[in-house]
């Protein structure tokens, strides 16, 4: 009867370990591609308006080139901007990533029966702390996402512009 309690036991620790990892790994993708959006967004919009006083001082006679060249770079940059606004690719970023480490850490306190993880119900501890930090993450996650009200106010600051 013992041996049958320690095979439940490895085994409810192999899943609570591989239910962290695949958590952990989703987070991490979030996180790599808030990075790289956080990247290009920044490189973008610093390229094209650091190039538009340099293209309107080309001693070229092209209105092409010195005048409809830079209008759509600066367009494109403002736009680049509110997307940056909406996104919050630098903050959702820092957010996936600090949750990112704080899962490695749980996982770390977990195999080395650290702390919380220590008694005989550790299993049950981490599967429970997994489930609380995924919803602190989508408490915090929510908290970045637009409200309509905003894309409704930012739409019509935007009618400004072409007038």
């Amino acid at each position: 009867m013992n041996g049958a309690r320690i095979v439940v036991s490895e085994q409810a620790t192999a899943d609570v370990l591989k239910d962290c990892d695949a958590i952990t790994s989703s987070i991490k993708k979030k996180a790599d591609h808030y990075k790289r959006m956080s990247r290009i967004f920044t490189i973008l919009i610093a390229g094209f308006t650091a190039s538009i006083p340099v293209i309107v001082g080309l001693p070229i006679e092209c209105d092409w080139i010195t005048r409809t060249l830079p209008g759509v770079l600066a367009a494109t940059a403002a736009l680049a901007a509110v997307a940056v606004q909406f996104e919050k690719p630098q903050e959702r970023w820092n957010l996936y990533r600090r949750y990112q480490r704080i899962l490695e850490g749980e996982r770390l306190l977990f195999t080395t029966r650290t702390g919380i993880y220590k008694s005989r119900s550790r299993d049950r501890r981490l599967a429970r702390r997994l489930t609380e930090l995924q919803l602190d993450l989508h408490d915090e996650w929510s908290g970045l996402v637009p409200r309509s009200a905003d894309v409704a106010s930012s739409a019509s600051g935007l009618g400004g512009l072409r007038g």
